[in-house]
């Protein structure tokens, strides 16, 4: 009887071989075989087992890892998945104006909701003037627009526009009371969005946080890079 036996899963032959190295038995069913599966076991039984569990368990699925299996996951669910802080729907949000201030000044806005493949994210050019404060206050209102579609009932807006969080939070009210007009008497500038942005903002809980813009946070520079894809379009 041989020291081993070989069996053959997977090869040009199906079965026991009782020496490696003859060309004619073992090695020629398997080498450059695409897939060949084999193995030496010291018993004939034990061989044979192996062989008879490719019979019996050839319908199983193969073992997927947590990492494909996860990875597989993510592509297929991220598409409306939320992203969550507490109770609340976390969003990012970005504006952006490219030769801001310039007759040929080209403005966009991102929404960006934690994966890149979700379906509302937005990569927008900004209609009408082209300034970047405008583009920093539509991609709010756009946010906002989705999260009440969404029906969500308490948002996290992130963005890294003090202006904005200081038009919303510190100086809206007081323009309303005034009537839109500063305290030097000046009209506010940007009135129109930011009343826009005043009614959409009804009916929803609304919490703005500042973000440093640049500084590596994922949110905030994918949003960076859907508001200057949105620049870039026609």
């Amino acid at each position: 009887m041989p020291s081993f036996i070989y069996a053959v899963r997977v090869g040009r032959t199906k079965g026991l071989f009782s020496s490696w190295q003859t060309r004619a038995e073992c090695e020629k069913q398997v080498k450059g075989f695409p897939n060949a599966k084999y193995k030496k076991f010291p018993t004939e039984a034990e061989a044979n087992a192996f062989l008879n569990e490719a019979q019996t368990g050839s319908s199983k699925r193969p073992m997927q890892s947590d990492s494909q299996s996860n990875s597989k996951r993510i592509k297929l669910d991220t598409k409306d998945v939320e992203m969550k802080s507490g109770d609340r729907v976390v969003v990012y949000t970005d504006g952006c104006c490219h030769n801001n201030g310039k007759c040929n000044a080209r403005a966009g806005l991102g929404v960006f909701w934690g994966t890149s493949d979700h379906e509302d994210n937005v990569s927008e050019r900004l209609v009408g003037r082209q300034t970047n404060n405008r583009a920093e206050i539509m991609a709010v209102v756009r946010a906002i627009k989705i999260a009440k579609k969404r029906d969500y009932k308490s948002l996290e807006i992130r963005t890294d526009s003090e202006f904005l969080i200081n038009c919303i939070t510190k100086w809206m009210d007081k323009w309303k009371s005034n009537r839109w007009m500063l305290s030097k008497g000046k009209p506010v500038v940007n009135r129109e969005e930011l009343e826009e942005l005043d009614v959409v903002s009804q009916g929803i809980q609304i919490h703005y946080v500042h973000v440093r813009g640049h500084q590596g946070e994922e949110g905030n520079e994918q949003a960076d890079r859907l508001a200057n894809e949105g620049a870039r379009k026609s």
